[in-house]
């Protein structure tokens, strides 16, 4: 592409215009390149520019290495590849590692960073992605470097900004020798198994940074969370198990009721090393996720509850009795006779029946897909438990509402599914709950509305505060 700003020869300069390019040219910088001939068209902002690039690049108190590594974060972020071609250079004359660099520029964390370098790493990343930095880093930044660092650092950070806007607006082409960064690396999800309190547990995880617990529902598996794992990972660790009876995880007999299919989570979790934990539910598994919340209160950082309903709560039996509820009562021999062999045929059911359109339900390829999982020995039986256990899981989450949460809460429900509904019961177990109704969407949630609920679930599970009773 044809770059949209041309040098402009001093012919073509006014005086202000000459006076700003002597500046650039005669000083640090020792020419005029880069975002400087598209900024001259605004000769005075161009002015400003310089004079805040003088200072952080070539005066400020920062090391030199760790300017340079937040500088590369900055392009990267801005896939300014004029900027990070420069700054490699920069980088790695001033005595950053060039694996590092490797790492950056295919949007990987770097596997080897010295502490100082993690503390520069964390927090321009989080204030890239974030829109905010931690308090832990902060802390860190602080202890180890000071206000005046930090503020010079975050300085860095949005002058690079602005330089990396400029080229890639103008269109600046890679200097001479240098090539274009790939485009960042795809989200990578993993699938795993893991044995905990004598169970195997399947499931996916992808990314880095807080933990966050994903928990399917009823017809669906973890698949289902793939598109929200492609989005969240981004700046979270994302870790969505197969619940016990569903998937590849393993399909014992009994131990459907939630609050222990909940225990079966934790302790995934736990093996994976994560004490405190945002944790999400849709349909059954937001059964789930109430059930870890309440046991482990003080290890769950934030929840969010998606379309169905909490057992034992309010009036919890007009939604258990409805007429078209029937499955919530089908379980036994007779049933799995008649599903067996047929699991497509029952399951489309749920996925018309529950959508507000069902044209925009859950897929042709997720229908394949499920109905296989539920097709393997055992799958159906466990999923008919988990129904059958829902008076059981009245008793417990009776119990566990008379001491109320306080971690933040956001109920999701469909316009045309829970509506207000499961919002309200939201509100008699936790104190500080966020409701929203999804308007035009049925009990299909990601599937449903995707453009809705995705950026809602991310903009939540990752801000730093969260307001209440909305």
């Amino acid at each position: 592409m044809q770059t949209r700003f041309a040098p402009l020869s001093d012919q073509d300069m006014t005086p202000e215009q000459k006076r700003v390019a002597h500046a650039v040219a005669s000083g640090p910088r020792a020419g005029l390149r880069g975002p400087f001939h598209a900024l001259l068209r605004s000769p005075e902002l161009a002015d400003r520019v310089r004079r805040l690039g003088d200072f952080v690049r070539f005066e400020s108190t920062f090391p030199a290495p760790l300017r340079e590594l937040a500088i590369l974060l900055v392009a990267r972020f801005w896939s300014a590849h004029y900027e990070w071609n420069a700054h490699r250079k920069h980088a790695i004359s001033a005595g950053l590692d060039p694996a590092i660099a490797a790492a950056i520029e295919t949007g990987r964390r770097p596997a080897m960073l010295s502490g100082d370098e993690t503390i520069v790493y964390d927090l321009i990343s989080e204030l890239l992605v974030d829109k905010d930095i931690s308090d832990a880093t902060y802390q860190a930044a602080e202890s180890r470097f000071g206000e005046q660092a930090i503020v010079e650092l975050i300085g860095t950070a949005g002058y690079y900004g602005i330089v990396s806007l400029v080229l890639n607006a103008a269109r600046t082409p890679v200097p001479d020798g240098g090539t274009r960064m790939p485009a960042p690396a795809p989200i990578a999800i993993d699938s795993r198994i893991a044995e905990v309190d004598g169970i195997r547990l399947h499931y996916l995880i992808a990314g880095r940074g807080d933990p966050v617990l994903l928990l399917h529902g009823y017809a669906q598996t973890s698949h289902m969370w793939r598109p929200l794992i492609a989005e969240l990972a981004k700046s979270r660790t994302v870790i969505a198990p197969d619940l016990r009876g569903f998937g590849d995880s393993a399909k014992p007999d009994g131990g459907y009721d939630k609050k222990t299919m909940a225990q079966d989570v934790h302790a995934l979790a736990a093996s994976l090393g994560h004490r405190r934990i945002a944790v999400v539910g849709h349909d059954i598994g937001l059964m789930v996720a109430y059930a870890y919340a309440a046991q482990h209160p003080t290890e769950v950082e934030r929840i969010v509850l998606m379309d169905a309903f909490l057992p034992g709560v309010g009036d919890w039996k007009s939604v258990w009795l409805l007429r078209d509820m029937w499955h919530f009562h089908f379980y036994g021999r007779t049933p799995l006779e008649l599903v067996a062999g047929r699991e497509r045929i029952y399951f489309e059911h749920f996925w018309n029946e529950f959508a507000a359109d069902p044209a925009r339900s859950v897929c042709e390829a997720d229908r394949r897909f499920y109905a296989a999982a539920y097709a393997q020995p055992g799958a159906m039986k466990a999923g008919f438990e988990v129904f059958r256990a829902f008076e059981q899981d009245a008793r417990d989450f009776a119990g566990f509402a008379a001491a109320p949460l306080t971690m933040p809460m956001l109920v999701l429900a469909g316009e045309k599914a829970s509506g207000e509904f499961l919002i309200q019961q939201g509100r008699l177990v936790d104190d500080n709950v966020e409701g929203v109704v999804i308007e035009g969407a049925g009990h299909w949630l990601i599937d449903e509305a995707p453009d809705q609920v995705v950026p809602k679930l991310v903009a939540f599970l990752t801000s730093r505060t969260v307001d209440a009773d909305k």
